[in-house]
């Protein structure tokens, strides 16, 4: 299976619409810059060795539901950062508050499981 197909299989775990790697966004280039995105974290997906940068391109979504994403895409952002560091404590404090805001987002509530479980972010 290629690397599509298994962002594909993430969208449900991480409850959004489309998953796109960093490859494909940088191959976009320009085009990229019409596109709302939030960085959702390295993931290594089935079969590979090497992580994938993944993000979440927010434009399908209600424009109620983008404009919460799109507001606090920096605070998640940091969050996944301080995760990816082991620094676990900083990374909950800020879901902690970003779950308070929109307790609907599945991407905070799956990365707030993962810490949780201190599973390793992929």
């Amino acid at each position: 299976m290629n690397v599509a197909s298994r962002l594909e299989s993430l969208t449900k775990k991480y409850g959004v619409k489309i998953l796109c790697s960093k490859e494909i966004l940088d191959k976009l280039a320009e085009k990229s810059l019409f596109y709302s995105i939030r960085y959702l974290g390295k993931v290594v997906v089935k079969g590979k060795s090497k992580p994938t940068t993944i993000y979440e391109i927010v434009d399908g979504e209600e424009f109620s539901i983008k404009e919460i994403k799109i507001k606090n895409r920096l605070q998640l952002e940091e969050a996944i950062k301080f995760f990816e560091k082991n620094q676990i404590q900083e990374s909950i404090k800020i879901l902690d508050e970003l779950y308070k805001n929109y307790p609907q987002d599945k991407a905070i509530q799956y990365l707030y499981k993962k810490i949780l479980s201190k599973e390793p972010h992929n």
